[in-house]
């Protein structure tokens, strides 16, 4: 395990009719996505991720405050490290 990473090791018994609905702040919902499709990869269930509506992170006026923009760089950082270290998923 890296410093400043939280791993989970997820068994699922599922049919394929089962879906998974995970509810996430919408800054980190793509990343999410990926992470979960890795988890999810050979299992026949589905996993969907939504962003919440409860979010003060708004992806059409994010640059517009120093919260925001900081925020979509850390986040961007995230998506690139994860992309450079599962480039297939």
């Amino acid at each position: 395990m890296e410093f400043g990473t939280i791993e989970r090791e997820i068994y699922v018994e599922a049919s394929p009719e089962v879906v998974f609905d995970v509810v996430s702040s919408p800054d980190h919902s793509r990343r999410l996505r990926r992470v979960m499709a890795r988890a999810m990869k050979g299992h026949p269930a589905r996993v969907l991720v939504h962003p919440t509506r409860y979010s003060q992170y708004d992806a059409a006026t994010w640059w517009q405050t120093r919260l925001g923009r900081r925020t979509a760089l850390i986040e961007l950082q995230k998506l690139l490290l994860d992309a450079v270290r599962h480039p297939r998923s």
